[in-house]
């Protein structure tokens, strides 16, 4: 009963591991869409389990998991831009979701826990992934929205070159190798650029804030 207790605690914990592992892992298997989609899933279902202080937000993160699980795996199946686009939608209203339920859990309260923490730092991985597939949408819809370098014009734009350009803008890094050339592609990278320096900045004031008042109780 006690272990049952201490992992539900740990809930933010398992989520904020299964996507440093995705972001670790997902390069080396970008020409096996299954495996892919195994990560995937790995860190969906650590989503759910994120939100699973609310039955009902587990049902809804629940669902729409299921629903980026069958689009993408028949997008691999059967390519098409309609089932890239459904599944590049969900991903992003999935991973909003649960970026939103982690961010409520996290500022609710006047304890700083070690789950928090967690839940913290997840969210701001989270803003990463949820920009991802927005970049990705643009690009279907528009392939001369962003340019980079030679080579990778040469080999083609994979879905983890939107994810490393996602947190290479959330980082504030601007390496340049991959840049936004439509007004869109412009204003959503300003967005994230803006969005990641702004939480920070929030979130730390506000762990501090409820730190202080942890030990003043």
């Amino acid at each position: 009963m006690r272990k049952s207790i201490d992992v539900k605690k740990n809930r933010c914990l398992f989520l904020m591991l299964s996507l440093v592992g995705l972001l670790l892992i997902y390069h080396f298997f970008l020409f096996r869409p299954l495996v892919i989609l195994a990560l995937l899933s790995t860190t969906l279902i650590a989503a759910v389990y994120a939100v699973s202080g609310s039955r009902k937000h587990t049902i809804i993160a629940a669902i729409i998991g299921t629903m980026v699980v069958i689009f993408m795996f028949a997008d691999f199946v059967h390519s098409s831009i309609f089932l890239n686009l459904c599944s590049s939608v969900l991903l992003a209203v999935f991973f909003i979701f649960t970026l939103i339920q982690t961010l409520i859990y996290v500022i609710r309260g006047q304890k700083v826990t070690r789950d928090k923490i967690y839940g913290a730092i997840s969210v701001y991985f989270l803003i990463g992934m949820a920009w991802s597939p927005l970049y990705r949408l643009v690009y279907v819809n528009d392939s001369s929205a962003f340019s980079g370098t030679p080579q990778l014009i040469h080999e083609g734009v994979h879905h983890f070159d939107f994810i490393y350009y996602s947190f290479e803008t959330l980082c504030t890094l601007g390496f340049g190798d991959i840049l936004p050339v439509s007004g869109l592609a412009r204003s959503l990278t300003l967005l994230e650029a803006m969005t990641g320096v702004l939480y920070m900045a929030v979130m730390i004031s506000r762990l501090v804030s409820l730190y202080k008042t942890d030990e003043e109780e």
